[in-house]
């Protein structure tokens, strides 16, 4: 990584490394000779100049960690050279020594002043020459490891996000300048969260070392690898010739990251990563361009499934700017109160009788025109915003039971989705448990639903069942949606407080024309009553398809057969004055 690794210290010997370089500025040619030859059979590299603008000439192109300087010369002083020096910036320290036989109190002040370190009196000593030199480049090593801390990741000796973004605009600068690409891959470790809660801190900072050691083992020794926090990682690659060679190293990169990792007493981890990549000056002109497009690409990457490269495209960055737009306008109408719950009606499959109603979320927009969760999926992915809307529909919710209470409507059973970032909020349970004490048990009650992949998360099953068990000893029940379509349903069904299964509206489209998927909910709901749990056929659409899932032994139907999702007070009426209209719908042919 070249400028981020720090130089060798001086050893107590006098042996140096080739660093220790010392930069000799004296108008005097028999003092110079003096100075060098003393450094040299020390061991120092030496140059020696006899002006201080020949010096700052030296030093704008080559930072050198230690000067000595004479104060008193032609044209530029030593005085002014030190400030000059001290103005270039140099990210690397430079130790200055100035060399004076005006060596007052008054005179060494000035010389602090202007930024010297040390000072030696003519006419030199040699003792002292050697151990001022040697102090000064004890300190320059000590600003360089500090530097080296403050630029670099403490866990994994990479770059940090400071030094990456100083490093990604020096090396933009010289592409530039000699006209050639420049490469970028962002990456993350896929389902990071998962190893630290599953195994512990102490092995996901394993997995964060090892991965940033495939990085550094995959990569030219002229890339400069970071760790921007996190499970967050970057690469950048100073010069690439073509597209295609960008591909090949991103993949021999993601193949060498996605290797499991074996660990003593817990044996094999397995984890991989998702990159994204940009390139300039094809994707991007500036350095803060090139991460927002890199950072795109690893957004596709990752809602492409994870596991893979994905490159810049424009058209994703449309996709992202059409999200973000999105985003923020359901964040205006969660803050205008456009968001709102509707109901609609679950059947009891034996009275054809409205027994209660599950909240979906809706937008109504102040025109009037209502949007299905289809027409802002992006919001309701998004951990904040979801969990926002989902607390939303629960207060909103809780107020209708409390409304229809009052009305003398006794509606059963009000159900509400619960998506996982608010079923892992501690407060969850607490809230449920306020809103189901503004009704009397007489009249409904509250329950929740929550989809297969929400119970099938392997890192949180522990915290899940613990929130679902505090959530049940309320009185509230749960439903468990979509049941079916998930990997480990019959598996994993029994190992949570489960009150009824949702039979998914995949299986009920083709009840009647499909054996295999009659048989299905046949075998599902044969189970669930095995389990002394009851089922909801969703999406029911005729009468056929209700009363054959009546035949079969479904509990409760749901559907437009019935009715659509309502605005509450058209669900109140429904309720209360239609439900022998649905007992009609349901028996005619």
């Amino acid at each position: 990584m070249g400028n981020f690794t720090p130089h060798a210290s001086f050893t107590e010997t006098g042996s140096l490394q080739p660093e220790h370089h010392v930069l000799i500025v004296e108008d005097s040619a028999s003092q110079r000779a003096t100075l060098r030859s003393l450094l040299q059979s020390w061991g120092y590299s030496v140059t020696a100049v006899d002006s201080a603008t020949k010096a700052l000439e030296h030093c704008r192109f080559t930072p050198v960690p230690l000067i000595i300087s004479d104060w008193m010369m032609p044209g530029m002083t030593g005085l002014e050279l030190c400030r000059a020096i001290r103005a270039l910036n140099h990210k690397n320290y430079t130790y200055f020594i100035m060399l004076t036989a005006r060596a007052d109190s008054r005179d060494i002040s000035e010389g602090l002043e202007a930024g010297a370190d040390d000072y030696l009196a003519k006419p030199i000593n040699k003792d002292e020459l050697f151990a001022r030199v040697k102090n000064g480049f004890r300190t320059v090593s000590l600003h360089q490891k500090m530097r080296h801390i403050a630029n670099h990741d403490a866990l994994t000796g990479l770059a940090n996000r400071a030094a990456f973004h100083d490093a990604l605009t020096t090396v933009l600068k010289a592409a530039r300048k000699q006209q050639h690409s420049l490469g970028l891959l962002l990456l993350d470790v896929d389902h990071f969260k998962t190893i630290n809660d599953t195994h512990g801190h102490d092995i996901g900072d394993r997995v964060l070392e090892e991965f940033a050691t495939r990085i550094k083992n995959n990569i030219r020794d002229k890339d400069i690898p970071a760790r921007l926090g996190g499970d967050e990682f970057a690469v950048i690659f100073p010069q690439i010739a073509t597209v295609a060679d960008m591909v090949t190293i991103a993949e021999r990169l993601s193949e060498a990251l996605r290797q499991p990792l074996f660990i003593d007493a817990i044996g094999r981890i397995n984890f991989s990563a998702s990159i994204g990549a940009a390139l300039f000056p094809s994707d991007a002109q500036t350095a803060e361009t090139l991460i927002k497009n890199a950072d795109i690409a690893l957004y596709d990457a990752k809602t492409r499934g994870r596991d893979r490269v994905a490159f810049f495209d424009p058209k994703l960055a449309a996709a992202v700017s059409q999200r973000h737009k999105m985003l923020t306008e359901i964040e205006q109408a969660l803050e205008a109160g456009e968001i709102i719950p509707f109901f609609q009606p679950i059947i009891d499959a034996k009275s054809w009788q409205i027994t209660g109603f599950e909240a979906l979320v809706r937008r109504r927009h102040k025109d009037g025109r209502i949007d299905l969760p289809n027409q802002f999926y992006a919001a309701l992915e998004h951990p904040v915003l979801a969990s926002q809307i989902g607390n939303s529909i629960i207060e909103q919710t809780c107020d209708t039971a409390e409304q229809w209470f009052r009305k003398g409507l006794r509606f059963g059973r009000l159900s509400i989705n619960i998506s996982t970032e608010q079923l892992l909020h501690e407060g969850l349970c607490q809230r449920l448990k306020e809103g189901q004490a503004r009704c009397p048990s007489s009249h409904g009650t509250l329950a929740i639903e929550i989809t297969e992949n929400v119970v099938m998360s392997n890192d949180k099953h522990a915290q899940i069942a613990q929130q679902l068990t505090c959530i049940t000893e309320q009185g509230i029940e749960i439903d468990l949606d979509d049941f079916g379509t998930g990997y480990a349903s019959l598996t994993h069904l029994n190992r949570f407080p489960v009150s009824r299964i949702k039979i998914d509206r995949s299986f009920v489209s083709r009840v009647m024309s499909d054996a295999a998927s009659q048989a299905i909910i046949r075998a599902l709901t044969m189970l669930a009553h095995q389990l002394g749990k009851k089922t909801v056929a969703e999406g029911v659409e005729t009468a056929k398809q209700a009363r054959l899932l009546r035949d079969i032994g479904c509990d409760y139907l749901q559907g437009f057969l019935f009715a659509p999702a309502l605005p509450a007070d058209q669900a109140a009426e429904l309720f209360s004055s239609a439900g022998w209209l649905i007992a009609g719908k349901a028996t005619s042919v």
